[in-house]
C-alpha cells in the first residue's frame, strides 16, 4: 500500500513540474476569469497549462458577452502573457 501511495505522489509531482504557467490579462480589467468552470481571478490570473492537453478558459464581464477559449501547451510556450480583449 505504501508503494502505491509513493508512486501516486511521485506521478503527481512530476506531472505538475511539467506544467507551464501563463499570465492572463483581460481588458476590461474587471472581467472574471474561469479555468474549467472554476473562478481563478479578476482582470489578471496565472493559469497552469498541463504538458499535454488544453485548458478551457471562460471570461465574463458585466455589459459584455462571455468569451471562451482553449489554451494549449504550444500556445502557452509562445508567450508568458496572454492578453484578452472583449
Amino acid at each position: 500500500m505504501k508503494k502505491i501511495i509513493l508512486i501516486a505522489l511521485l506521478l503527481s509531482i512530476s506531472t505538475a513540474s511539467f506544467a507551464r504557467s501563463v499570465r492572463i490579462n483581460t481588458q476590461p480589467s474587471h472581467a472574471r476569469i474561469f479555468v474549467s468552470g472554476q473562478e481563478v481571478g479578476t482582470g489578471t490570473a496565472v493559469v497552469r497549462v498541463p504538458r499535454q492537453g488544453t485548458v478551457l478558459l471562460t471570461f465574463t464581464a458585466e455589459g459584455y458577452y462571455a468569451r471562451e477559449a482553449r489554451l494549449s501547451r504550444a500556445q502557452a510556450q509562445k508567450s508568458n502573457v496572454v492578453p484578452v480583449r472583449f
